[in-house]
């Protein structure tokens, strides 16, 4: 008969604070469930979270290992508050928060692995990225599409695509 374990752990400041437990009664071999909270909710680690229309990917005390390309600090909150400000970014495709109540959103345009971090770090993903932002101008063809186009056969197809914008 397998041995038995009961564990219970807990960070939490105020009712609007970002907190991570975690809790298992269970054989010592079951991994325990992790949830992270933020302004009053609560999150499993691993699961699938709509907000603000998108669908995020959650992971309590892991970080994405990619670099972030923008830090925006926050005062209030905890990482819920991420969720809007990455929506907002037209770049922004995930992010991973550092802190407690306050702290600072790490924008992520790409994802990585997710080591394992302390209970302060939470990192989201979307589940279906934005594609990378183009530097071309609007209503201007890419020189990559009009390269690839330009060496295609003359198939009408790519005789009449070379001249469509693309948005």
């Amino acid at each position: 008969m397998a041995a038995s374990t009961s564990v219970s752990s807990s960070v939490s400041s105020t009712p609007e604070s970002s907190s991570i437990s975690s809790t298992s009664s269970a054989p010592a071999s079951t991994p325990s469930t992790i949830t992270c909270s933020a302004n009053g909710k609560t999150y499993v680690n691993g699961q699938t979270y709509t907000e603000e229309g998108v669908d995020y990917l959650i992971r309590c005390s892991s970080d994405n290992s990619q670099n972030a390309y923008k830090g925006i600090g926050v005062s209030t909150g905890g990482f819920s508050t991420c969720f809007d400000v990455c929506n907002a970014d037209a770049e922004c495709n995930g992010f991973t928060f550092v802190g407690d109540n306050g702290g600072n959103c790490y924008l992520k345009a790409v994802e990585g692995n997710y080591p394992t971090a302390p209970n302060y770090v939470v990192s989201a993903f979307r589940i279906s990225p934005r594609a990378p932002i183009s530097s071309s101008s609007p209503g201007v063809t890419p020189t990559l599409l009009s390269t690839s186009l330009s060496s295609s056969s003359s198939s009408p197809v790519a005789a009449s695509t070379s001249s469509a914008e693309v948005s």
